[in-house]
């Protein structure tokens, strides 16, 4: 499924540390790099394991940018999951 990003998101990343997603370009000094571009679809991958669940979305460099997660184990994760257009969404149920 493609959702639809409301804002430029960008990868800042320090050397030995998780990176992040935000719609600051510079963070530090430091600019970061467009991942997702405002008012572009972008395809979402679900992973889901045995006790987690989590979303990400291809960027426009190829990779895949960890936008929710939750887990069993940890409280839920967001991150940029509210950047994105979720909500015209339409989900299909099966029921018997």
């Amino acid at each position: 499924m493609k959702v639809l990003c409301k804002c430029t998101l960008y990868w800042h990343q320090t050397p030995g540390y998780s990176g992040m997603l935000t719609q600051n370009q510079f963070m530090d000094g430091k600019e970061g790099k467009a991942a997702m571009i405002a008012r572009k679809k972008y395809e979402i991958v679900v992973d889901l394991g045995n006790d987690y669940v989590s979303l990400y979305a291809l960027g426009e460099d190829g990779f895949h940018y960890n936008i929710m997660e939750d887990s069993l184990h940890c409280r839920a994760s967001a991150r940029a999951f509210d950047h994105f257009k979720f909500e015209d969404i339409k989900i299909r149920t099966h029921r018997p």
